[in-house]
């Protein structure tokens, strides 16, 4: 499976126009209820940017990745 990442990253300008993005009033998607600052990778999910609520994303992403490389 290619590292989807890395395909967006090729599109320098789509990619620095997403990370500008605000991720608006939403709270962190990682349930503290915090609002949310940054986005995480290139989904549709935001965090605090707190650690704990990265690791938490990551652990959800690695997840969905495993199953779907089986």
């Amino acid at each position: 499976m290619a590292d989807l990442d890395r395909i967006l990253r090729e599109d320098r300008a789509w990619y620095d126009s997403f990370q500008a993005m605000n991720p608006g009033k939403k709270p962190c998607d990682s349930g503290c209820g915090k609002p949310a600052i940054v986005w995480f990778g290139n989904t549709s999910c935001a965090t605090c940017g707190d650690a704990k609520c990265v690791a938490i994303q990551q652990r959800e992403y690695d997840a969905i990745r495993s199953e779907l490389d089986e």
